[in-house]
């Protein structure tokens, strides 16, 4: 299958916003964790880092070529779904993923629950 540079160049796009993201976070990570002062406070940043990595993880169809290409017309035709099922249908592997990365944000969400150390 060519590629579509049209989507190709979406692509490419969304990536370069994802960095400009991920640089922020560390940016903002790193600044703060040289200001902390408390293990609690250090593992509330930490979890704040685990949440904004995970949760910018490119997983949506803004980040997915078949998308672009097939997502006016109800996925009908996708390639990726000939293979790995619809997105949006119960056993796909995308839902799988998808279930996925909501439960390791939920376990990240845990990482800590503002408890203090001695």
């Amino acid at each position: 299958m060519e590629i579509d540079t049209e989507v190709r160049n979406k692509l490419v796009s969304e990536a370069k916003t994802l960095k400009k993201i991920y640089s922020e976070v560390m940016s903002g990570y790193i600044s703060s964790l040289e200001k902390a002062v408390s293990v609690e406070e250090l593992l509330l940043l930490k979890r704040w880092l685990l949440l904004n990595l995970v949760g910018y993880l490119p997983v949506t169809s803004n980040n997915c070529y078949f998308c672009y290409l097939y997502k006016e017309k109800d996925c009908n035709g996708c390639q990726y779904a000939k293979y790995h099922g619809k997105c949006e249908s119960r056993f796909s592997d995308w839902m799988k993923i998808s279930k996925s990365y909501l439960r390791l944000l939920n376990a990240v969400d845990k990482y800590y629950d503002g408890e203090t150390y001695e």
